[in-house]
């Protein structure tokens, strides 16, 4: 049972992680890429990733953990590009 529910842990982790690939990719090759994009919500996002990063950590619940790294680093990533750069 514990191996099962790491496996779906991890499945959980790539499909959730790669949900947020192709609007990081949109951002950085799109010129208008600010129409509709909400700072708030890209800020709010990095914050609850952040502590969800924690709890996880602290936990030892590594597919979350990974999960939440990689879709803080592409919020960051796209709130850079809109609103930085």
């Amino acid at each position: 049972m514990d191996l099962l529910l790491l496996v779906l842990g991890y499945v959980a982790m790539v499909f959730s992680s790669a949900a947020n690939i192709p609007q990081v990719l949109h951002v950085l090759r799109s010129r208008d890429s600010i129409n509709g994009v909400s700072s708030l919500t890209h800020v709010i996002f990095m914050v609850s990733c952040g502590l969800w990063m924690a709890y996880s950590g602290l936990s030892s619940q590594w597919p979350l953990f990974i999960n939440c790294a990689i879709v803080f680093v592409c919020n960051l990533v796209i709130f850079l590009r809109v609103y930085l750069v």
